[in-house]
């Protein structure tokens, strides 16, 4: 066990990253504090502590299961804005008998990400 593990970072193959970008600063309100490239070909685009890895890929390499999970503060307000953004919810707002409460978007290149928090009681 390394006990010296402070995060894991997500990197999407996406064949847009400008446009990958522009979704999660929509939708989850993430900024790129790294691009390489003009037009980009990767990013990492950050909100508080939490980061993601877009890489451009031609055929980007989809999960058949959810991908990256986003711990927010406020999961009925992350889906409203995700909602008000456009985002396909392929999940409703569900809470699971383990205490999380989340629900699941789909990015534009068809990677599902779950977006939750510990459910109230």
């Amino acid at each position: 066990m390394v006990d010296a593990v402070v995060g894991i970072r997500a990197n999407l193959e996406v064949r847009d990253v400008a446009a990958s970008m522009d979704f999660y600063r929509r939708t989850l309100g993430m900024e790129a504090v790294t691009t390489m490239g003009t037009p980009p070909t990767f990013a990492i685009v950050v909100a508080g502590s939490a980061s993601l890895g877009l890489v451009e890929a031609e055929a980007p390499a989809v999960a058949g299961v959810v991908a990256v999970y986003v711990d927010v503060t406020d999961v009925a307000a992350a889906l409203a804005r995700c909602q008000q953004a456009g985002a396909e919810i392929t999940m409703e707002l569900t809470t699971h008998p383990w205490g999380m409460r989340d629900f699941v978007m789909r990015d534009p290149d068809g990677h599902q990400v779950a977006i939750g928090s510990p459910s109230p009681g």
